[in-house]
């Protein structure tokens, strides 16, 4: 596989965008008026909408920006992901799931991921579907867990109430 200059310039944007990205969420994680919990999963998701339009694209520029946004926005990943297990799991649960069960469910996504792709460019002839199903799961789980948190949050203040 022979990569082109233009893509080496969109491999270079999405890591300098990136790093950004992960001391921007930082400083944000740190402060107390930020949700992480909806940072995150709004991060996740718009993330996930950037990768699903990749295929309607074709101009340098436009491919820059998103390149740009998908480097920002999976940025949040690095930096949030520990903030907001602590906040599901629990200081003292954090590095058993941590370790354990989030790094297992990463690696079976690195293991299907390519070739649940190559499958579907075999049966379609072109990767637009791979682009599309990629970023509908991402803005899926994004979605899922924005919801997810307002709910939990939701009933937590609900019986915060209650028992006051």
């Amino acid at each position: 596989m022979v990569i082109v200059a233009e893509q080496v310039h969109h491999l270079i944007f999405i890591g300098f965008v990136h790093l950004f990205g992960i001391v921007v969420y930082g400083i944000l994680g740190d402060l107390t008026s930020v949700n992480t919990e909806l940072l995150y999963g709004v991060s996740t998701a718009l993330c996930g909408a950037v990768i699903a339009i990749v295929p309607l694209l074709y101009k340098f520029t436009d491919i820059a920006v998103v390149c740009g946004c998908f480097g920002l926005f999976s940025a949040a990943t690095e930096a949030l992901l520990s903030l907001v297990l602590i906040d599901i799991v629990g200081k003292k649960a954090f590095d058993r799931v941590f370790c354990g069960l989030v790094l297992f469910m990463e690696g079976v996504a690195n293991l299907i991921g390519p070739p649940v792709a190559g499958l579907l460019y075999d049966k379609t002839g072109d990767y637009d579907l791979t682009f599309y199903v990629a970023g509908g799961c991402v803005l899926f789980a994004g979605t899922c867990y924005v919801f997810l948190s307002c709910v939990v949050k939701k009933g937590a203040d609900k019986n915060n109430t209650e028992e006051d």
